[in-house]
């Protein structure tokens, strides 16, 4: 009689057993008698977990930190002292942190909101994987200035480059800077 307690499966007398039981071998000893062996099997199935995980920038398991897709294995020994493998099949989306420099006069609309001071403005979103973007924006905002000229002229008077004849209450010549 043999008692065994092992994983998964077992070969005994060239046959292989994949479930607990007793069970028995009959054979003809060296001395011509028939002989009958039991073996009484406690057999442990070792369960191999298959995890699929879809995640932003990282993930944690088993206490690793993984930070690429892929496919991922861990081994460790279970509560019956069988070895178990499990798996983990990583899909890992990696946010961009886009950062953009500006100048504008005056004010800049920039994702739906105008701006109109110097500044680093951030605007958080959140992509087609479901992960969130931070973008920056460092802004310079140079404003316009206005100058009023009172000029006296006889019959006419050329300002920047238009003839005037008459009277007018306010030319505007609008200018930008280079």
């Amino acid at each position: 009689t043999e008692t065994e307690t092992v994983c998964d499966s077992m070969s005994w007398n060239n046959t292989a057993y994949t479930a607990s039981g007793d069970y028995t071998y009959s054979h003809t000893d060296a001395n011509g008698c028939t002989q009958v062996d039991t073996l009484h099997l406690t057999l442990y199935n070792t369960n191999h977990t298959v995890e699929t995980e879809t995640v932003c920038d990282s993930m944690s398991w088993n206490g690793i930190t993984y930070t690429v897709t892929g496919n991922y294995t861990y081994s460790h020994i279970d509560a019956n002292g069988c070895t178990q493998v499990d798996t983990l099949h990583l899909t890992v989306y990696n946010t961009n942190h886009t950062a953009e420099t500006e100048t504008a006069c005056d004010s800049l609309l920039w994702n739906g909101t105008t701006y109109t001071a110097n500044g680093d403005y951030t605007y958080n979103h959140t992509d087609a994987n479901g992960c969130t973007h931070v973008d920056t924006l460092h802004l310079t905002v140079n404003h316009s200035s206005t100058g009023i000229e009172d000029i006296t002229a006889c019959n006419s008077f050329v300002w920047h480059g238009t003839e005037y004849t008459e009277s007018t209450n306010t030319p505007i010549y609008v200018y930008a800077n280079t």
